[in-house]
């Protein structure tokens, strides 16, 4: 797999359809999210709740090679459980995404983990959030490392 570089990479692609979104200068990737659409697996609700629906631009990556992804996000927050970040695909059954969510009527770091179908969601605060300044828009940098487990 080559560096990926811009949103224009033929090395990415739409996964569950194509939300609304605009490209500027390749590099800066806007996104309205498609209402209702969310991935989630099992913990936490009664009935359950299994979504694996939500519109999310992948890059392939073999299994045995290993990534970083630095990312920056904006997100203009409207409602609860607004949310942008990345994600780590590997099927409905494994996967993470994390970034910064709206929770609670705070911006908060936000992390789901989903091994053998069940999800697990944590947050953290960020000390320095301004709830008047990210009414509009908040804005971060996270980086995200992954190395597959070689079990052997």
């Amino acid at each position: 797999m080559r560096l990926v570089n811009s949103f224009a990479s033929p090395e990415l692609s739409w996964h569950n359809g194509t939300p609304e979104h605009k490209i500027k200068d390749n590099r800066s990737l806007t996104i309205i999210p498609t209402p209702g659409l969310d991935y989630w697996s099992k913990t936490f609700n009664d009935p359950l709740l299994v979504k694996h629906d939500a519109q999310t631009l992948l890059a392939q990556l073999p299994d045995d090679k290993e990534a970083t992804f630095t990312m920056s996000f904006a997100l203009l927050s409207r409602k609860q459980f607004d949310q942008t970040g990345i994600m780590v695909l590997v099927d409905n059954l494994t996967w993470v995404k994390a970034g910064i969510e709206f929770t609670d009527g705070s911006l908060r770091l936000s992390c789901v983990v989903t091994n053998d179908g069940f999800s697990d969601w944590s947050t953290q605060m960020w000390d320095d959030w301004s709830p008047e300044e990210a009414r509009y828009c908040w804005n971060t940098t996270i980086a995200f490392e992954m190395r597959l487990h070689d079990e052997r």
